[in-house]
This record gives C-alpha cells, sequence and structure tokens, in this order.
C-alpha cells in the first residue's frame, strides 16, 4: 500500500541535494513535467516517484521525457540532412541516381567489351614473341583501352552528365 502520509515539501536547493542534482536540473525537470506545488516549492514524494517514472521511460524508450527528446532530436538531425543534401543539390555535388547508373554504363560496357577482347587482340599478335615484347604489347592494349576509358569521361563531362571530381 502506499503512503498517503502528508508530503514534505523542500526548495530546488533542498530537493536536488536529497536527489543528487544540481538545481538548475531539476528546474530543467520541472520543464518536462515534474510537479511542484508552487514557485520553488516541491513536494518530496510527489517528485521522486514522478522522477522513478521518468528514469524507467526513458530506460525503456516510452513516456514523455524519452521519446520527446527524442523525437526532438530526429527532428533536427533530420532537417539538417535535409539542408545539407539541398545544398549538395545546389552546387551540383549530388547527381540524380538513374542518371548515375546511366553514367555507368556508358562507362562500363564499353570497358568490360575492351578488357574482354583483349586476351583475343593480343593472341595472335604474341606468337613466337619473347616476354618482353609480349609485356610491351600488353601494356600498349592496356593504355588503348584505358585512353578509351579516359576520353568517354570526359565526353560525359563537357555533356555536363558527370561532374569533375577536381574542380573542387
Amino acid at each position: 500500500m502506499a503512503y498517503e502520509g502528508p508530503d514534505n515539501f523542500l526548495t530546488a536547493d533542498e530537493l536536488a541535494d536529497i536527489l543528487g542534482l544540481t538545481a538548475g536540473r531539476v528546474r530543467q525537470l520541472v520543464k518536462l513535467g515534474m510537479p511542484r506545488t508552487g514557485r520553488g516549492e516541491y513536494g518530496l514524494r510527489a517528485c521522486v516517484r514522478w522522477l522513478l517514472e521518468y528514469w524507467r521511460d526513458k530506460a525503456m524508450g516510452t513516456g514523455a521525457g524519452s521519446s520527446l527528446e527524442e523525437s526532438k532530436r530526429r527532428k533536427m538531425a533530420a532537417e539538417a540532412g535535409l539542408k545539407e543534401t539541398r545544398l549538395q543539390q545546389d552546387r551540383g555535388d549530388l547527381v540524380p541516381k538513374a542518371e548515375l547508373w546511366a553514367m555507368l554504363e556508358v562507362i562500363a560496357v564499353p570497358f568490360k567489351t575492351s578488357m574482354r577482347s583483349a586476351g583475343t587482340k593480343l593472341a595472335g599478335r604474341c606468337e613466337g614473341r619473347t616476354k618482353a615484347q609480349i609485356k610491351s604489347e600488353i601494356d600498349a592494349e592496356h593504355d588503348a583501352i584505358l585512353e578509351d576509358l579516359a576520353a568517354t569521361v570526359l565526353t560525359l563531362r563537357k555533356a555536363k552528365k558527370a561532374p569533375d571530381p577536381r574542380a573542387r
């Protein structure tokens, strides 16, 4: 059975001392809903009950204290993220996903085809050659593939479909 006797009324400093808090923290808790009986007067029993419920709810992720604070924190983080995204879009730092996939396809498909056909091209040219000559042929073929890749990227940049990472 709950104690129903008279409550002890305390000042913020006295309540803070009993609870191991600061008077400033007591005032913060009042803003979150901790009861007080009058200006600067707190009922010990009522405050202890409220504080136990507040801490329980906060630990469980429920109740006014934790969910309100968590909601505010999430809202602020979401708003900041949205502002950052808009800023990046305005600066041209973000590319829409569909456009990115289209650019990757323009780059990757010819690159893959060139890399896969390199062996066939080189097989006929390297027969009867020395290791040094074969290495030279492989290097030349790789250089040609990379030059084609660079030319494709440059073409995309000129079409303003790909940002230049060096232009920062």
